[in-house]
């Protein structure tokens, strides 16, 4: 029993030419939407295939700068040597738990520290878990591979591909021989049935 009377745009749902109206807006707004979508989507891989910063979050080791009019990431003058350090220590023998506890002892701030403190956000002083070295030792990230999670997948992220077939990459933070040899490692130390016992 009741009526929509749209003032501002002077429809009355009461009539069937009203209603048609008011269908074809809703029709178009609809379309609209779905192309500013497409639109921001296709920013955003220009962006990923320039190695471009999009202004979200930012691995730990790398740190956004300001070329021109757009933003980049390149390695942290301090925190990209702790990356190398952590991996030198896995493939040494430390596990990565243990790693986890000396960056904790000796005061090292997480990415999410670090990224707080470039947007002006409150520093909570977060501890580094044996699942976050994991997460940085383990991400392409640190090869210098730009990432990109596909829209509403579960899926791990993939590697960005630019127009001629080949890998984006920004500058690395630890080479390609070490990364192999570091993959080699927490494969060992991750394994149940290794038998690999590690340093503390």
């Amino acid at each position: 029993g009741k009526a929509i009377v749209c003032v501002a745009q002077d429809i009355d749902m009461t009539t069937r030419m009203e209603k048609r109206v008011a269908s074809d807006l809703v029709q178009f707004a609809e379309w609209e939407l779905e192309e500013m979508s497409q639109r921001r989507a296709a920013a955003a891989s220009v962006i990923r295939k320039a190695a471009r910063w999009n202004g979200g979050s930012f691995s730990f080791g790398y740190e956004p700068y300001m070329e021109g009019s757009h933003w980049y990431l390149r390695p942290h003058p301090v925190y990209a040597k702790e990356v190398k350090w952590m991996a030198e220590k896995v493939v040494s023998g430390t596990s990565h738990g243990v790693v986890a506890r000396l960056l904790n002892e000796r005061k090292v701030p997480t990415a999410r520290d670090i990224q707080n403190a470039f947007f002006g956000r409150p520093v909570k002083g977060y501890t580094w878990q044996t699942k976050s070295v994991l997460d940085v030792l383990r991400s392409d990230r640190i090869r210098g591979y730009v990432l990109h999670y596909v829209n509403g997948s579960t899926e791990p992220p993939t590697r960005v591909v630019d127009d001629g077939g080949n890998w984006v990459r920004r500058e690395p933070l630890i080479d390609d021989e070490l990364w192999f040899k570091l993959q080699s490692a927490l494969d060992a130390c991750c394994s149940p049935q290794s038998g690999v016992r590690v340093k503390g």
